[in-house]
């Protein structure tokens, strides 16, 4: 009894597994490649510029805790609960923004060190952020128990005129899901080179490490959208 429950619970999750090794492989590999960028930043952060308060430690911390926020959404995606994800995209959204903020805004290092730091949505506006739409959409559809179209569409199987109790793996579904973890966690990224580097410069170390980190953003950013491209033809 035990065995089948486990099965039918990551049955989902095995075929999507099965797909990021042949038919969306371009694609896993480029989630993948965010991800190693990603720890390789937060490395050097630690390595560089620890225990070193102010942006080094804020800007590794927030960038940690946007990595987890990201890694979460990879699973649930997997899990055929994308829309459950989006939850999660939030505080992603709002730590990218944090990183922004921190590294731009007079006063805002004390401001976090003294957990003083105003909320999500004036942080966004002070930095003229770019996603205030897409925050507003997933409050309503996502972080959020509604009874709303949006959020329960994919509990609808309309061909077969029911409910669905588990959600199916779709490849043409998950393939869209890692285009967006790939969008967001790249930057993700970028803003997390961006503190490297500004750590590096008020620092007086690691320019050479940070440079290396800028480039390899920037060759993350260039490569994405050719490998969905190609998917998606």
């Amino acid at each position: 009894m035990g065995t089948r429950v486990d099965n039918e619970l990551w049955a989902t999750r095995n075929a999507a597994l099965g797909d990021l090794e042949v038919a969306l492989k371009p694609e896993s590999e480029m989630v993948q490649e965010v991800f190693q960028v990603l720890r390789l930043i937060l490395h050097d952060l630690d390595s560089f510029f620890q225990p070193a308060p102010g942006l080094p430690l804020l800007s590794l911390l927030t960038g940690i805790k946007g990595r987890n926020l990201l890694h979460a959404s990879y699973g649930l995606s997997l899990d055929g609960l994308a829309q459950e994800a989006g939850a999660l995209l939030r505080p992603l959204l709002e730590a990218v923004e944090l990183l922004v903020y921190l590294r731009t805004v007079p006063g805002a290092i004390e401001q976090g060190e003294s957990l003083t730091l105003p909320s999500a949505g004036v942080r966004a506006k002070e930095i003229g952020g770019d996603f205030h739409k897409l925050r507003d959409h997933l409050n309503k559809h996502a972080c959020h128990v509604n009874l709303t179209e949006e959020s329960l569409r994919h509990l609808f199987d309309a061909s077969a005129g029911r409910t669905r109790i588990q959600q199916p793996h779709r490849i043409d579904v998950l393939r869209q899901n890692l285009l967006s973890l790939t969008a967001f966690g790249t930057s993700l990224a970028v803003e997390t080179s961006s503190c490297f580097s500004e750590c590096a410069l008020v620092s007086g170390k690691a320019r050479h490490t940070a440079e290396a980190h800028r480039n390899k953003v920037v060759r993350l950013a260039e490569k994405a959208p050719a490998v969905f491209k190609v998917a998606l033809d």
